[in-house]
C-alpha cells in the first residue's frame, strides 16, 4: 500500500520511477550501424521505446511530465536531471556512429520530430526518416574541426537590427538599430 500526502507527492513519485525506468531503458539502446538511418532509429528508440503498445500514447505520458514542471519546482530538478541523462545517451548513440553534431542540438531536432508526430497519424517509419534527414542536413561530408567559442554572436553597433513580422514569421525588413 502506498500513501501520499497530496498532488504532488504522488506525481514526484510517479514521475520519479517513470524516468528511473527510462534511464534504464535508454541504456541499453546500441546503434546497428554508421547510416543516418540507423542512428535515427537509435534516437528515436532513446525518446520512445519501439515496442511499447501504444507509442503515440508512451510517447504523449512521457512529454507531460514537462507541462508539470514547469509549475513545479521539485519535479522541475527531477526532469533536469533526466533531461540531462538525455542528452549524455544521446552523445554516447552519436559518438558510437562518429558523427559530429552537437548532442543538444540533435535532441532538440529529434524532440520536436517527435512532437510534430505525436500531433499526426503518421507512422513511426516516417518519424524515423524525418530524423534521418535531419541528421544528414546536420553531418559534414568531412569530419569537423574543435571550434572556440567566440561567445554569443553580437551585431556590431549600428548595424541593422531584423525585425520578425508577427503576421508571417517571417523576415520582414531591417530595422536601425537604438
Amino acid at each position: 500500500t502506498y500513501y501520499f500526502t497530496d498532488r504532488a507527492d504522488l506525481m514526484h513519485a510517479t514521475v520519479g520511477l517513470l524516468l528511473e525506468r527510462e534511464q534504464v531503458r535508454r541504456a541499453a539502446v546500441t546503434v546497428s550501424g554508421t547510416s543516418p538511418g540507423a542512428t535515427a532509429r537509435a534516437l528515436v528508440e532513446l525518446l520512445l521505446p519501439p515496442d511499447a503498445g501504444s507509442a503515440r500514447h508512451q510517447g504523449a505520458v512521457i512529454y507531460e511530465r514537462l507541462g508539470e514542471a514547469l509549475r513545479d519546482d521539485d519535479l522541475r530538478a527531477i526532469v533536469s536531471r533526466d533531461y540531462s541523462d538525455l542528452e549524455a545517451q544521446v552523445s554516447r548513440v552519436l559518438s558510437a556512429t562518429a558523427l559530429t553534431p552537437d548532442p543538444g542540438l540533435v535532441l532538440a531536432l529529434a524532440e520536436g520530430r517527435l512532437l510534430q508526430w505525436l500531433a499526426s497519424d503518421r507512422s513511426m517509419s516516417t518519424l524515423v526518416a524525418a530524423v534521418a534527414g535531419d541528421l544528414s542536413t546536420l553531418t559534414p561530408a568531412t569530419p569537423a574541426q574543435p571550434r572556440a567559442s567566440a561567445g554569443p554572436l553580437r551585431l556590431p553597433t549600428g548595424s541593422p537590427r531584423p525585425e520578425v513580422s508577427s503576421a508571417a514569421g517571417q523576415w520582414s525588413r531591417a530595422v536601425p538599430e537604438g
